[in-house]
């Protein structure tokens, strides 16, 4: 049966209205479903269940009189059967919603026969139920505020509206990239500002700031340099509560393995009595603070943390000197280093972890340094340059790896890295690198058609324009962001409230009409 030529009551209904879904025929009542039936019977039944879906999401503004006419009638149904106002003649209607929502949701045989029949709206009201509870318990604290932003999470995944918008979703990140051929500016850059509207705050105002120049576009390279600083920071904080353990282990530590290496140190400046000069500086330095630690009281110096301090000495005074493009003198001393570091390790288990959680940090923020930002004095202008290389995934961005690093960065303190990089890669009105001379050869050519006669082609201009300078693209994605914004927050409740509006014309039946 369909919504056409539906029984009316009391002057409201769907009389003569054009079919815009039709509901699949229920098996007769008595008829049980078992629940290896039910897949079978909501595919055949989900496009009919989807019409009736979408008719119900339009129905208010296709046909506001019925829809008035029927929230009227139940409304005052509800308020008699309350006791609110006098009269029992619209009653009717509120007991068919009621009737209506009872046998798909009150028992186990009615909530099969509604998933069989009408799969569609079942998930629309899961999904209306969950991202309700998400709307009024979301802002609890502690468990209950997060069970409920999962249960909203879980209402939007399962929502059948996505059918529709995920399509959507796609033809705009298309068109991101697209348009980050044509602005130069990169397709990450265009997805960034829309992203940035979305969220708005502080995400708004960093993409913005930079893409309409009203910030300095230094400030890209000073945000990631200082949380550079606070990365460095938080490593050395991290590595001092951690050691804490190594300096309260009184064990004393042998050398037998630092020994070996400076036995092997010997081998190497000593070739059968005849000594490389050149590298006996070095070995002697060695030597004399290998001699000095064992000549100090046990009790502080061959300790855990006296060995540190061993190692740090070795690479301070000795090690960190050494020019890199000097192997030899590196070599003997490094592997002097690496006894002293091993000695620990073996004999404390919880320095090894305190080691590779440090040198973790330290290899990154080096990484960082040495691809990105350089020093702290350094430059500004090759770093900023790589900062806003990673709008575009190609070579120059290491694929992504420099992506990863801006994203370090922003959890070490610097949160609208990405919004400033995208802003300024947005932030020019003409076509950036070789998109530039891309739009110059599609100008040429609508040009050349306007001159030959062809007016057809003027139109072709401004759209070239448009669709070849970032700041224009910037601005409409971040606009279209904004839109996204508000739909968040009125738009997908306002679509449910609408289905559920315009579902109540086809859920009230006559008193005569069969249940």
């Amino acid at each position: 049966m369909g919504w056409q030529d539906d029984p009316v009551v009391g002057g409201g209904g769907w009389r003569n209205d054009p079919v815009i879904g039709t509901e699949p025929a229920p098996p007769a009542a008595d008829e049980p479903i078992s629940w290896s039936d039910v897949p079978g019977r909501a595919l055949t039944n989900a496009p009919a269940s989807f019409g009736n879906f979408v008719s119900d999401i339009v129905q208010p503004i296709l046909h506001p009189i019925d829809t008035a006419t029927a929230i009227k009638n139940v409304g005052q149904g509800y308020l008699e059967k309350g006791g609110l106002i006098s009269g029992d003649e619209h009653t009717q209607y509120a007991d068919a919603v009621n009737q209506y929502f009872a046998n798909r949701y009150t028992s186990t045989e009615g909530f099969k026969r509604a998933l069989a029949e009408d799969p569609v709206g079942v998930f629309g009201d899961i999904s209306t139920v969950l991202t309700g509870g998400e709307a009024v318990l979301g802002r609890l604290p502690g468990l209950a505020g997060k069970a409920a932003k999962a249960a909203g999470t879980v209402g939007r995944y399962v929502d059948p509206l996505n059918v529709v918008t995920a399509p959507a979703a796609g033809a705009v990140r298309l068109a991101d990239l697209g348009l980050g051929v044509t602005t130069g500016a990169g397709g990450d850059a265009i997805a960034a500002a829309r992203q940035a509207g979305r969220e708005g705050g502080a995400a708004s105002e960093a993409l913005t700031s930079q893409m309409r120049r009203n910030a300095p576009i230094d400030e890209i390279v000073t945000d990631a340099r200082a949380a550079a600083n606070q990365m460095k920071r938080d490593a050395q904080a991290s590595y001092q509560r951690e050691m804490a353990a190594t300096r309260a282990n009184p064990a004393q530590l042998q050398f037998n393995d630092i020994d070996a290496a400076v036995n092997r140190i010997d081998n190497i400046v000593n070739y059968h009595g005849r000594p490389r000069q050149e590298l006996l500086p070095i070995r002697d330095k060695l030597v004399d603070l290998v001699n000095e630690w064992k000549g100090r009281d046990p009790a502080f110096f061959h300790t855990p943390a006296g060995f540190d301090e061993l190692k740090k000495v070795v690479y301070e005074d000795v090690l960190g000197k050494i020019p890199f493009e000097d192997k030899a003198a590196r070599k003997i001393a490094g592997d002097l280093y690496d006894a002293v570091k091993g000695t620990i390790v073996k004999q404390d288990p919880t320095y090894a972890k305190t080691m590779a959680n440090y040198e973790r940090y330290s290899t990154a923020l080096r990484e960082i340094e040495r691809t990105l930002i350089g020093k702290p004095n350094a430059p500004v202008e090759p770093a900023l340059r790589k900062l806003t290389s990673i709008m575009r995934n190609n070579v120059n961005t290491n694929f992504g790896k420099r992506i990863d690093m801006v994203s370090q960065l922003e959890a070490a303190g610097a949160p609208q890295l990405t919004d400033k990089i995208a802003g300024a890669s947005l932030n020019a009105w003409e076509p950036r690198g070789l998109a530039r001379a891309a739009s110059g050869v599609e100008l040429f050519h609508a040009l050349s058609d306007v001159a030959g006669g062809n007016l057809g082609s003027l139109a072709l201009i401004p759209a070239t324009l448009a669709a070849g300078s970032p700041r224009l693209v910037g601005e409409g994605s971040h606009a279209l962001g904004v839109a996204q914004r508000y739909m968040d927050q009125f738009g997908y409740p306002a679509l449910q409230a609408s289905r559920q509006i315009g579902r109540v014309p086809r859920l009230y039946v006559s008193p005569n009409r069969d249940q």
